[in-house]
C-alpha cells in the first residue's frame, strides 16, 4: 500500500497519477493489505478516456 494521500482536499487526477507514480510502497507487495480508493480514481479516468 502507499503512504496515506489526504484525497479529501481538491486535487487534480494530474496530481494523484503523479503521486503515485512516484510514491514508494508502505511494505512489500503480498505482506500485507491496506485498502485505497486509489484504484477506482484510476479506473474512472481509464473509462472517461
Amino acid at each position: 500500500a502507499y503512504p496515506t494521500i489526504t484525497l479529501r482536499l481538491p486535487r487534480t487526477t494530474d496530481e494523484v497519477i503523479e503521486y503515485i507514480t512516484f510514491a514508494k510502497p508502505d511494505f512489500p507487495v503480498g505482506s500485507k493489505f491496506q485498502y485505497s480508493n486509489l484504484g477506482y480514481l484510476l479506473l474512472s479516468e481509464i473509462i472517461a478516456k
